[in-house]
C-alpha cells in the first residue's frame, strides 16, 4: 500500500472522515453497489438519522494472512471507517463515519490468503452533531469510501504494517432520500 493510501486509511480511522481519492478502483475491499440511497432511519427534528445497507467483500488477494480489527473479540464485522471522497473542508468529512469505542484485544478477523469475507454493514449518519448549534457534522450526500484497517503477518494491529493489500473501497455515491 503507498504511504499516501496509507495516510489516507489511517485519518480515516482516526475520524477525519475525509479520504484522498486514491484513483484506481480495483481494491480488495469492494462494496455491493456503486449507488446507495439514505433514508430516514430514526430520531426527528434535530437528531434525525439516515442510513443505508452495504454488503462489503473484502478478498485476500496477497500470499499471507491478513488480520482486520473489529471492536469486540465476538464481533462478527471488522471496525470501518467511510470517508468522504475529496479534501476535507464545508461540510467537514463524512456524516456516515461512526464513532468507534472498543476495547482491547488480540482477536482479529483473520482472511487467510485467497480467502473471501463478505460483512453486511449498516451505515447510519450523523454520528456526531455541533454542541452549540445541534447542526450535523459531515457530507450526507457525495462520494465516499469504506475503509477497514487491515495488516499482515501477525495478530498485535498495534506492531503489525498495514497490510500491502488496499483495504481502501472504490468509491460510491450517497444521496438522502428527503
Amino acid at each position: 500500500m503507498s504511504r499516501k493510501l496509507a495516510l489516507a486509511a489511517l485519518l480515516a480511522l482516526a475520524g477525519c472522515g475525509s479520504l484522498l481519492d486514491p484513483g484506481a478502483d480495483d481494491a480488495a475491499l469492494r462494496s455491493d453497489e456503486t449507488s446507495y440511497a439514505a433514508r430516514h432511519q430514526a430520531g426527528e427534528g434535530w437528531h434525525r438519522r439516515y442510513g443505508f445497507t452495504l454488503v462489503a467483500r473484502f478478498e485476500n488477494r496477497t500470499g499471507g494472512t491478513v488480520h482486520l480489527d473489529r471492536c469486540y473479540p465476538d464481533w462478527p464485522h471488522p471496525t470501518f471507517a467511510v470517508g468522504l471522497v475529496g479534501a476535507a473542508g464545508s461540510p467537514p468529512g463524512s456524516a456516515y463515519d461512526p464513532v468507534w469505542a472498543c476495547v482491547g484485544h488480540d482477536s482479529p478477523i483473520v482472511v487467510l490468503p485467497g480467502e473471501t469475507r463478505v460483512d453486511t454493514l449498516r451505515i447510519l449518519g450523523p454520528s456526531s452533531w455541533d454542541g452549540r448549534t445541534l447542526e450535523p457534522q459531515g457530507a450526507f450526500d457525495g462520494r465516499f469510501r469504506l475503509v477497514y484497517k487491515a495488516s499482515g503477518g501477525c495478530r498485535d494491529h498495534l506492531r503489525c504494517p498495514l497490510s500491502r493489500e488496499s483495504s481502501i473501497s472504490n468509491a460510491f455515491e450517497v444521496r438522502v432520500e428527503r
